[in-house]
């Protein structure tokens, strides 16, 4: 029997989303650390994703000892301030056009995460409701329009992270790619190979950026291998 805690991110979901808060990465990590540190954890399986990767992986660097498998799936964890692919992604859609068409038009719920699915008949009419609903005032996208701009402006802190990596090698890892992410490419799957090297890698071809939206029947039978749980 496994316990799944997703907490909620403050300003995403259905959490608060309040105008003053910085909504910096390094400021989420910290209330991440607060919160797993209060409840009576061990052994945890860590799945991380897009920023989860940074701000999920800051805490299994603070805390190796109760870690014990983690789950990466398309994200990154070191500066890309050298590539120009992630420079102008960042550039444009954490800068004031961006985040004008973020706070005035959903711009990154609606258009971003649509264009993220590798396969976009996955993303039904019902299912992008869910993502869209919680953002549905413009005082509410304040997170979503930070993110992208702190991809290259925390890149300090990106990068002390992805030195630190080592206290994590003898953890048990799971790589799940989608191939056809636009965000995270093959490029940075190979760094996370290069890096865990004993990790068991699973790609999937017709999959993007979400992948427990896109394969969840699939991801939970990796997972279950990963734990030891019965796979069906």
């Amino acid at each position: 029997m496994n316990r799944c805690i997703a907490p909620d991110m403050i300003g995403f979901g259905l959490s608060d989303k309040p105008a003053e808060w910085s909504y910096l990465p390094q400021e989420h990590a910290k209330n991440l650390d607060r919160f797993l540190e209060s409840l009576p954890l061990e052994n945890i399986t860590m799945v991380v994703g897009d920023w989860g990767g940074p701000i999920g992986l800051s805490y299994a660097i603070s805390h190796p000892e109760k870690i014990k498998n983690i789950v990466i799936t398309n994200t990154w964890l070191w500066s890309v301030r050298s590539d120009w692919y992630f420079v102008a992604f960042s550039t444009f859609t954490g800068g004031p056009v961006g985040r004008r068409l973020i706070r005035y038009r959903n711009f990154f719920a609606d258009v971003i995460v649509r264009s993220s699915f590798g396969d976009k008949s996955r993303l039904t009419p019902e299912i992008h409701a869910q993502y869209l609903m919680p953002l549905s005032k413009p005082d509410e996208r304040k997170g979503s329009w930070v993110f992208p701009g702190q991809i290259i402006g925390f890149s300090d802190w990106l990068q002390s992270l992805w030195e630190k990596r080592d206290v994590l090698s003898g953890k048990n890892v799971l790589i799940a790619w989608g191939m056809n992410d636009i965000a995270f490419r093959k490029k940075e799957l190979k760094t996370w190979m290069d890096a865990f090297p004993r990790a068991r890698v699973v790609r999937f071809d017709d999959a993007g950026h979400f992948i427990a939206e896109e394969k969840p029947d699939e991801l939970i039978r990796e997972m279950k291998k990963l734990v030891g749980g019965p796979v069906s």
